[in-house]
């Protein structure tokens, strides 16, 4: 399946059910969520901050894949609160990108309400964090 971004499908030949592709890139290419994001593993849970090279998460497919390639921590971003239809909240960065029924958006770019993000299949609210998460 097209990623929707020309580069990264020629280099991954788009996305394919077993796998998760994490993307390393220098900041502001819109990658970061907060370090305590919890991440599905085989065996349990796992945050962000605790993922390294080699570690296996869980995909959106539910099936096991291996993290290529990690970044280092990205400080002093501004951040937001995405909240999910169940309840769910993360802290993922202005730059994130989500899938939405309307092609990727950042963070920043989120309709309250309004926008669908596609992996998740929920509809996405936010609101702008004005502190660091504790």
């Amino acid at each position: 399946m097209p990623t929707g971004f020309h580069e990264l499908d020629e280099v991954t030949n788009g996305l394919h059910p077993g796998q998760m592709i994490i993307v390393a890139a220098r900041p502001g290419v819109g990658k970061a969520l907060a370090l305590d994001t919890p991440l599905p593993t085989p065996s349990g849970w796992t945050t962000m901050g605790d993922v390294a090279v080699g570690d296996e998460l869980l995909g959106a497919d539910g099936q096991p894949t291996r993290v290529i390639a990690a970044t280092d921590v990205m400080m002093g971003r501004p951040c937001y609160e995405v909240e999910f239809s169940d309840g769910t909240v993360i802290v993922a960065d202005a730059d994130h990108q989500w899938p939405t029924g309307y092609g990727v958006r950042t963070t920043a770019e989120l309709r309250c309400g309004l926008d669908s993000i596609a992996a998740a299949g929920s509809i996405a609210r936010y609101a702008e964090r004005r502190s660091p998460p504790t």
